[in-house]
This record gives C-alpha cells, structure tokens and sequence, in this order.
C-alpha cells in the first residue's frame, strides 16, 4: 500500500528585491530565459527605485523573439486574492510586457499589460503615459477561483517625485 499523495504545496510567497544576490549575478528567484545569454537579466548595483540593487533586462539584437529576454515566475495560487506590486523603469525605447498565464497550452491569459513608446497599455482602456527614465510602481490584484470576477485592478504611481499619477482600470 501507497502512502497518501502529500498536500498540494501552498502559493507562492514572493518577495524579491534583488538585494541579496551580488551585482551582475542571475536573480534568485524565477526562471530566466534569454536565448542562452544569461548576461541580458542580472542584478544591477547602478540604480535602484528603493536599496541598492534592481534587476537589469537587457534587450540585444538577433533575440529569437521580441518578448526575449523575460523573468517568470509560477506562484500557484488558484483561489483568493492575489496581489502583484513591482517597480520598472525604461530607458527610452525600450519596451516591457507583462503577462499573467496558466499552463494550458495554448495557454489563457489574465492580467495584461505592455509599456512601450511612453505608454502603458491594457486591452481595451484608454493608455496611460508612463515617463521614460523615472520609477514606475505597478500594482495589480484580482480574485481567483470562486471569488473571480473575471477583471483585475491596475494602479500606476510615478515614484519619482512621491505624488503621482493613479489610474484604476478594470479588464
């Protein structure tokens, strides 16, 4: 006779400021993909929105794809609410897109959002300007499950100065 299956493991916990691991170091967290270039996402000592470190995505020419290079995470949460807050700052033409997906394949898609040319943009609101060179908090939280509604909530604040700009959007 088999022992009972182990409980399914608990969600995610994530709480990653990059302080930990040394400068040009891979983040200790999250699974990197960057067409075999490990050089495009490391820790970063040159800036940083609060301590002293970030994490640095470096775009290169020849990428197999234009989503490379990308960081991704697998939180397992499957119900109650789940909240994201993270800080990005772009260089002036740079693009970033954020995604939360499942594992289906194909697979669905949650929380959507790309910052490009000045814009942050979600399907069908209207954009929102994000300045290139300064911080950027993202926060986003929906409910999952049998609490889900189907939409999620967006707030985006410039962190540089303290007062921003808030911008609620529903999907």
């Amino acid at each position: 006779q088999f022992a009972p299956a182990p409980p399914p493991l608990p969600p995610l916990t994530l709480h990653e400021d990059f302080e930990v691991p040394p400068p040009q170091a891979q983040p200790l967290q999250g699974a990197v993909s960057a067409d075999g270039s490990n050089a495009l996402v490391i820790v970063n000592d040159k800036m940083a929105a609060s301590g002293r470190q970030s994490l640095k995505l470096q775009d290169y020419p020849g990428l197999r794809a234009a989503y490379l290079p990308l960081i991704s995470y697998r939180p397992k949460h499957t119900s109650g609410i789940t909240r994201l807050s993270f800080d990005v700052r772009l260089s002036p033409g740079a693009c970033l897109g954020h995604d939360w997906r499942d594992e289906a394949s194909p697979y669905n898609s949650g929380a959507r959002l790309n910052i490009c040319d000045g814009k942050l943009q979600v399907a069908g609101q209207p954009p929102i300007d994000v300045p290139s060179d300064r911080w950027v908090r993202i926060q986003i939280v929906t409910r999952l499950g049998k609490d889900s509604t189907g939409t999620w909530d967006l707030t985006v604040n410039l962190l540089e100065p303290a007062s921003g700009v808030q911008n609620d959007v529903r999907v």
